[in-house]
């Protein structure tokens, strides 16, 4: 009888709360890199676990976190760090508070990177604004985004629309059309054209800010278990012209591994990588 009575207890706490998800993954990655001009090779390593929850209203409004925690460092010390975000969401879209990239950033993105972590980062392109506070819309083939960058202030924090950011997304069959826009001092203006053709995916960016500019090309191929990278960047930044430029493969090694080697030359300093990466 304790034991029925128990169960029926249980069964009338949880009536009508749906049940929630919670899910665990990871990834790490261990490479070595040498760049022109250091007489040593430097050895480097990350690991991260990520956290996801979700749950369920009985209206449908779905809410969640996430949370992100990282090791990182080399062979004498490390360091760690999280970050995180809580959404909700609803036919009226996503509203996401938390760490988070500017709009303009999430609907264009990089170029396509080569090595283990970029090779110097010359594949990526720049902006300017945080995205602390994000509202995501989809509706067929546009995607539409606004965000919102976050000021400290007495009791927690304020929306600072000086970091406020719009991108937009649109795609019909293999080919994708993003455009952002960042404000703030400057008004940055940054758009993106993607075209896949099977294995062989195409990019495009081209960003302007006042005097300054940033263009760009890539490219990626695979051919089953092996991937190719190539891109190409420049900016011009206060009269000043910079170039990048890099090559790289990797091997999918099965089980999540994946072996991964790239050059970038970035404006003149040469950066070499090799490691692997992996996820759980």
């Amino acid at each position: 009888m304790k034991k029925v009575l128990l169960a029926t207890t249980a069964l009338v706490m949880t009536a009508g709360v749906a049940s929630a998800e919670v899910s665990l993954s990871g990834d790490g990655r261990i490479f070595a890199s040498s760049i022109e001009g250091n007489d040593s090779v430097t050895i480097e390593r990350r690991a991260r676990v990520h956290i996801a929850m979700s749950a369920e209203t009985e209206n449908g409004l779905t809410f969640g976190a996430t949370l992100r925690a990282s090791q990182a460092g080399n062979a004498e010390d490390g360091n760690a760090n999280s970050v995180g975000t809580v959404y909700v969401s609803g036919a009226f879209g996503t509203l996401t508070f938390g760490s988070s990239s500017s709009a303009a950033e999430l609907a264009v993105g990089d170029l396509a990177g080569v090595g283990v972590t970029g090779a110097g980062g010359g594949n990526e392109n720049t902006y300017y604004q945080a995205g602390n506070v994000l509202y995501t819309y989809s509706m067929d083939a546009i995607t539409v985004r606004v965000s919102a960058g976050e000021s400290a202030d007495t009791g927690g924090n304020t929306i600072d629309g000086d970091e406020a950011s719009l991108g937009v997304t649109y795609t019909a069959g293999d080919v994708t059309v993003a455009l952002g826009y960042e404000n703030g001092d400057e008004a940055h203006l940054i758009g993106g054209l993607t075209y896949a053709m099977g294995d062989t995916k195409v990019k495009a960016v081209y960003g302007k800010m006042d005097d300054d500019s940033q263009m760009g090309a890539s490219v990626t191929h695979t051919m089953g278990a092996i991937s190719l990278a190539g891109f190409y960047r420049t900016t011009e930044v206060a009269g000043a012209d910079a170039d990048y430029y890099g090559v790289g493969a990797a091997y999918d090694l099965g089980g999540g591994a994946s072996a991964k080697a790239g050059y970038a030359d970035n404006d003149g300093t040469a950066t070499v990588e090799a490691g692997v990466s992996f996820s759980f």
